[in-house]
Order: structure tokens, then sequence, then C-alpha cells
């Protein structure tokens, strides 16, 4: 079974490829991807059950986000970190 630092590293190494092939040195995330991504984080998260007020444990940090969990199953992290979009980054 792939885990997640397998699928994000294949990642990462796919957005170096294309960093180096465009001749740049830095590569980020655009700001709307970045808010895009944190609404679904925060939409799907809102289910799983750490996030019950009653919930006290070190799943979740002092801003009510997990710091050990994702809330996006295996198969579903497989399909967004199966290629880089372009357009959700920005080269410098």
């Amino acid at each position: 079974m792939v885990n997640h630092e397998e699928m994000v590293t294949r990642f990462l190494l796919d957005c170096i490829k294309e960093l180096f092939g465009a001749g740049k040195s830095a590569i980020d995330v655009t700001e709307q991807a970045y808010w895009r991504y944190n609404d679904q984080l925060d939409a799907r998260e809102k289910y799983k059950i750490y996030k019950d007020r009653r919930a006290k444990s070190y799943y979740t940090n002092s801003h009510g986000r997990s710091v050990t969990n994702c809330p996006f199953p295996g198969n579903e992290m497989w399909h967004r970190l199966r290629r880089p979009d372009l357009a959700d980054l920005f080269m410098t």
C-alpha cells in the first residue's frame, strides 16, 4: 500500500522537475489554491470524530485543526497528488 509520504514525495519530485524544466529557482502554491484546499480540508474534517466538542486529545491543536490526521481517504489523496496542477502553482 502506498502511504501519504510516498505520494507527497512523488508529487514534490514532479514539481521539482517542472521547476528545473522552466529554469526557475522557487515554486509555491497560488493563494487561490491554498484557500480552496483549506476550505475543502475544513469541510471534510468537521465530520471526523476528533472534531467533536467533547473530544480532548493530541489530535487537534489550539486552532482546532488536526495535527496528526488527514480527513481525506488514501485513494482520494492518491488522485489529488497524482500530478501537480500547474495552474495552482507559480514559479519564480
